[in-house]
């Protein structure tokens, strides 16, 4: 991948060429686990599914250029673009990334390989940056003539915003609006208020637009596996349930806010 990135103490843009391999990452080596093991009663909370994704489609909008001939099945792994490729318009998508301590990698792993003995096409997400990300808005799209003053209204909202830490409280499963995809997800709880604040910033900038804002009522979360179809349901978020207490020492800071638009890429640094 050839990135050209300046950063600064606001923020950063570098524009991007990728090749569609270049931020497929591993998650780390898996372990084996005998099945289906009863969870406690504390380690169930919250693993009720979520048919009403709050995950962007952000990974496959934003692959490819505004010039591609796309073929949607050849290229995403079976995955359906949820609008049309149009010349000029351009995928925008917000989001928090972070990278996973080692020790997460290791409990993550073990989830996603527990999970795919129910769903064996269960896939490790395709990560940003290197990293896991959480979703600050859907994927709008912008004409070329909006992208600086979005960029620009979008930093000025992020400078006023402090850096923060996340939790995880949960093991959700997720399925997208049009149920072809379903997603294996870990829930943010410590940090919630702060990722609204976030949110509440994104929103406000997106409104400016008249896009379509982020949902009414959030669910924060970071997917971890993805499959095609609505094949990732309670059950399995279920029987991964007693690795949730693995989870929950983790405190992981958030530095940055994120933005894709097209094949540009800017970055806004947290005020400490």
């Amino acid at each position: 991948m050839m990135s050209l990135v300046d950063y600064s103490d606001t923020g950063s843009e570098s524009s991007l060429v990728e090749e569609e391999t270049s931020h497929k990452e591993d998650l780390g080596p898996s372990k084996d686990f005998c099945m289906k093991r009863r969870c406690s009663d504390d380690a169930c909370l919250n693993l009720k599914r979520v048919r009403k994704s709050t995950l962007s489609d952000g990974f496959l909008s934003m692959e490819g250029s505004d010039t591609e001939d796309v073929s949607p099945n050849l290229k995403h792994a079976g995955r359906i673009r949820s609008m049309p490729h149009v010349r000029g318009n351009w995928p925008t998508f917000v989001y928090c990334t972070f990278q996973p301590p080692p020790d997460l990698i290791n409990v993550v792993s073990d989830i996603i390989e527990r999970a795919t003995h129910d769903v064996p096409t269960l896939k490790k997400v395709k990560l940003l940056e290197n990293g896991l990300h959480i979703s600050l808005s859907k994927t709008v799209y912008l004409k070329s003539f909006q992208i600086d003053r979005f960029a620009e209204l979008l930093k000025k909202r992020c400078s006023i915003l402090h850096r923060f830490e996340i939790g995880f409280s949960g093991i959700t499963s997720y399925v997208n609006d049009d149920g072809t995809r379903s997603f294996l997800g870990l829930d943010i709880g410590y940090g919630h208020q702060q990722l609204l604040s976030c949110l509440d910033a994104v929103d406000t900038v997106i409104k400016e637009f008249r896009k379509e804002t982020f949902y009414e009522t959030p669910r924060f979360h970071t997917s971890i596996a993805w499959a095609l179809g609505d094949v990732v349901d309670e059950g399995v978020a279920r029987i991964v349930g007693d690795l949730l207490p693995l989870l929950a020492p983790f405190r992981i800071p958030i530095p940055v806010i994120s933005c894709r638009i097209g094949n540009r890429f800017f970055t806004y640094d947290l005020a400490c």
